[in-house]
């Protein structure tokens, strides 16, 4: 990149033809010193070739695995029995009436699920995309409002590990699944001639960056 025929960067110290050496500007020799010998952080070259597309198939499928792998630890909070979606990508709309009727009677509704293994984890899922980690999980299934879900997994030898089981899985779906940039909070305000709903940009402070009325 430096060599005097077909080199593309121009490094300090360099001759211009003007006749002057180029200079540094706004950076401390020291720190440049730094970048030169340091480098960047790890995975950095790998986030840049993500946004060239990878070089080829192979490396795209490494990169590609790289990128959903750091996105998805970046919204899950703690780790083990502790682990939640971060509040960033929680719904705060209630799940579907058939996914409570589950939770608390155990009535499958066949049209939704072909078993019971789908119901329950159907379950799970929404209460993780509430924000809930296992033991809030575990907690809910001892109280009499989730009999349903509790006879479900009764006939493990040891529920509650099935259960932490799979929430984990559902938090892992849910980390890997939500959209990058923009989500729905749920939330609206109204106004004069319909609501508005705000969106929020991931990786920024919640705050409202955007809106669109909504006909009445």
């Amino acid at each position: 990149m430096t060599n005097a025929k077909t080199g593309c960067i121009t490094v300090p110290g360099s001759l211009c033809r003007e006749g002057c050496h180029r200079e540094l500007v706004d950076l401390d020799p020291a720190d440049a010193l730094d970048i030169l010998t340091v480098g960047s952080d790890a995975g950095t070259l790998t986030g840049l070739e993500a946004l060239l597309g990878g070089t080829d198939r192979a490396s795209k499928s490494q990169v590609d695995t790289h990128i959903r792998t750091q996105s998805a630890a970046e919204r899950i909070l703690a780790d083990g029995d502790n682990a939640r979606l971060h509040p960033r990508f929680c719904r705060s709309t209630p799940p579907p009436r058939t996914v409570v009727d589950f939770a608390a009677t155990g009535r499958l509704d066949t049209t939704r699920w072909p078993s019971r293994s789908e119901a329950r984890q159907s379950v799970l899922t929404h209460t993780v995309l509430a924000g809930d980690s296992a033991p809030d999980i575990l907690a809910r299934a001892a109280a009499t409002q989730w009999a349903g879900l509790r006879a479900a997994y009764a006939y493990y030898a040891e529920p509650a590990r099935a259960i932490r089981r799979d929430v984990a899985r559902a938090i892992d779906w849910a980390a890997s699944t939500i959209p990058d940039s923009v989500r729905d909070t749920g939330h609206k305000q109204m106004h004069t001639g319909g609501p508005t709903i705000q969106f929020f940009v991931y990786g920024l402070p919640p705050r409202n960056l955007g809106r669109f009325r909504v006909p009445p």
